[in-house]
């Protein structure tokens, strides 16, 4: 499993890229969070998360990224989704880290958190 971290490097255009290249370096799958540029640790000060609808968009993306790979290369990996929010003091509580692991869930995460 690798740590995607915000899933792209540059903003979605990237996605595709990063899931791919995780699939065929040989990763079983990639991890992807909400987090702001730059990140940090979850227990820091200052911890900031992007939007429900960026957060939802990344993992979309990621989604379909890895759906395309399965149906033109054969290639596979589990999508982590993983939330930070629960400690953020912005957008953040136990109530909004719920309901983006529903919302990845939904969306068809394997693994949620």
């Amino acid at each position: 499993l690798g740590g995607g971290g915000r899933g792209v490097w540059g903003g979605f255009s990237n996605i595709r890229r990063t899931i791919e290249g995780y699939a065929q370096a040989g990763f079983a799958g990639i991890s992807i969070e909400d987090q702001v540029y730059p990140k940090r640790c979850s227990e820091a000060q200052g911890l900031a998360v992007v939007t429900r609808a960026e957060a939802v968009g990344r993992v979309r993306a990621a989604l379909v990224a890895r759906d395309e790979l399965r149906a033109s290369k054969g290639l596979d990996l589990v999508v982590v989704a993983r939330t930070d929010c629960r400690k953020a003091p912005i957008r953040g509580g136990l109530e909004e880290a719920l309901w983006r692991c529903r919302a990845f869930h939904d969306l068809g995460a394997g693994i949620v958190y």
